[in-house]
C-alpha cells in the first residue's frame, strides 16, 4: 500500500483526465505537476523570467 495518497475529488479527476499528475520524488514525498510539467505550486515562466531580471 505505499503507491496510495488520498486526494479530493476534483484532484482525483484531474490525474484520471490528465490534467494533473502524481510521481515520487526520489526522497518517496509526492510530487504534483501540471499536464505541461510544471510542478504545482511552481511560479508561471513568465514570472520567473522577470524575476530573472
Amino acid at each position: 500500500m505505499d503507491n496510495l495518497i488520498c486526494l479530493r475529488g476534483g484532484h482525483h479527476d484531474a490525474v484520471h483526465v490528465g490534467r494533473s499528475r502524481i510521481e515520487r520524488a526520489a526522497s518517496g514525498e509526492p510530487v504534483f505537476t501540471h499536464a505541461g510539467g510544471r510542478r504545482y505550486g511552481a511560479a508561471p515562466a513568465e514570472v520567473m523570467a522577470q524575476e530573472r531580471m
